[in-house]
């Protein structure tokens, strides 16, 4: 098992996708939490806490040196002391489960398309 740790949270999604390839571009590995729940419903995002940027322990203090260079450091401000601390075991199962979920809202979507096309096809006649 990995251990991550808590680095910065971003309340929208694309403030999280620049950091993220910066830190990624520096061979950093990210852990993302929170970011398809934000992305399908944005208005969680105040609610769960924002989408939250993880990165190996041994990476923390280069990954908040990069941000600070780069005028991210907001980011970093806006957690607790124990959000900073805290540390998330990421397994397989967690893997597993998030890639549930993904299947899930692209399968929805599937369903929606083709809800959408089936009342196009009726009322188009």
């Amino acid at each position: 098992m990995t251990q991550f740790t808590a680095l910065a949270t971003f309340t929208l999604p694309h403030e999280l996708a620049v950091v993220q390839s910066l830190l990624e571009s520096y061979q950093i590995e990210c852990l993302v939490k929170d970011e398809l729940t934000v992305q399908v419903h944005n208005f969680y995002s105040n609610a769960i806490g924002g989408i939250t940027l993880s990165v190996k322990p041994e990476d923390l203090a280069q990954a908040e040196s990069i941000l600070r260079e780069h005028n991210f450091e907001t980011h970093l401000s806006l957690q607790s002391e124990n959000t900073l601390a805290s540390e998330i075991e990421f397994s397989e199962s967690a893997r597993f489960k998030y890639l549930k979920l993904a299947i899930q809202i692209i399968v929805g979507a599937a369903i929606l398309v083709v809800i959408g096309v089936v009342l196009l096809v009726l009322f188009v006649k």
